[in-house]
């Protein structure tokens, strides 16, 4: 077995996770309106080691593709509250480096989020959000839900156009 194959063959099989930090930096979100997708998570959790404390439940349409505004307010809000409440990350008031009020990230415990069955994939392109700055072969704004989650801690980003992950 390669090295390759045998980290795989761990990281499947949970042992990597089970009382390791990396268990206690996961949190697993799980859309309540797919019936399978509890289940799995709770499956999930136990396989990992993670605590059922580390479950965040949204309620967004069951569909692999969703609006930007349906991103908005019932996956990175619901997520962002799960977090911030949790103390799983730490925000305060800040400012943008020309100076606009803006929320700045100061902690963020969660190393791994796990995306579960039934968790909407893709965000669809939005014609009312609209950008004339940038070339027209630029100007997308259609985006994967698990990348938008990934750049959560970052405010003041903007939709349109490419972006650099800074992860």
């Amino acid at each position: 077995m390669t090295t390759g194959a045998w980290w795989l063959s761990l990281l499947l099989s949970g042992s990597v996770f089970a009382g390791t930090d990396l268990a206690r930096q996961t949190v697993i979100v799980v859309n309540n309106k797919e019936p399978a997708g509890a289940k799995l998570a709770a499956f999930y959790a136990e396989k990992r080691g993670i605590p059922t404390n580390q479950v965040c439940t949204i309620n967004v349409r069951n569909a692999e593709t969703i609006t930007r505004r349906e991103y908005a307010e019932d996956i990175r809000e619901p997520v962002l509250q799960f977090l911030t409440r949790a103390g799983w990350l730490t925000q305060r008031p800040g400012h943008t480096a020309d100076g606009m009020p803006a929320v700045e990230t100061v902690a963020n415990r969660v190393a791994v989020l796990v995306l579960i069955y039934g968790v909407p994939l893709r965000i669809e392109p939005d014609a009312a959000v609209a950008e004339t700055t940038l070339p027209k072969e630029l100007r997308r704004n259609e985006a994967s839900v698990e990348s938008e989650l990934a750049l959560l801690p970052v405010n003041g980003l903007p939709v349109m156009g490419p972006l650099r992950n800074p992860f």
